[in-house]
């Protein structure tokens, strides 16, 4: 799937960055998509290990991991509030008003989540270990961050 230069730029860094860090990883192996609107993923490839981020316009949401032991995280729990701690879903209800002024309720939520918001998922084939995808997190996250604030 194609995604955005943005996304492939981040990419590419992490890719220097990993093989700097002695933990090379070549961008073949990398799946990305970026997804606005959307609808949950019903499941985790199996074999691979997740990095996704939620952004509204130019603003960071929420981003975060999922391996084998967490496909609930990545397919539904941040678009149900109360499923699990600090969701998308609870963030939103909790701040009120996103940034488009609609207020939010239980009924609400997760609809605004899948049209409004963009998720952006970045997957690595699991023999590539818990150091590299913790790596793949910090760097997309951090990338991700300094792209929200104008940087």
């Amino acid at each position: 799937m194609a995604v955005s230069p943005k996304i492939e730029s981040i990419i590419a860094d992490f890719v220097k960055a990993a093989g700097l860090a002695d933990m090379p990883i070549p961008s073949v192996e990398i799946e990305a998509e970026e997804l606005s609107p959307h609808l949950p993923p019903t499941k985790l490839p199996p074999g691979m290990l997740a990095v996704y981020i939620f952004m509204h316009g130019d603003a960071r949401l929420k981003g975060g991991r999922a391996g084998p032991n967490s496909s609930a995280r990545y397919c539904y729990q941040h678009y149900v509030p109360g499923s699990a701690r600090s969701t998308l879903a609870g963030s939103l209800l909790r701040c009120g008003k996103p940034r488009d002024d609609r207020i939010l309720t239980l009924d609400t939520v997760r609809d605004w989540i899948c049209g409004r918001t963009q998720r952006t998922n970045i997957l690595i084939p699991k023999e590539y270990g818990i150091p590299t995808w913790f790596f793949l997190r910090h760097s997309f996250n951090a990338a991700s961050t300094l792209n929200s604030r104008g940087s």
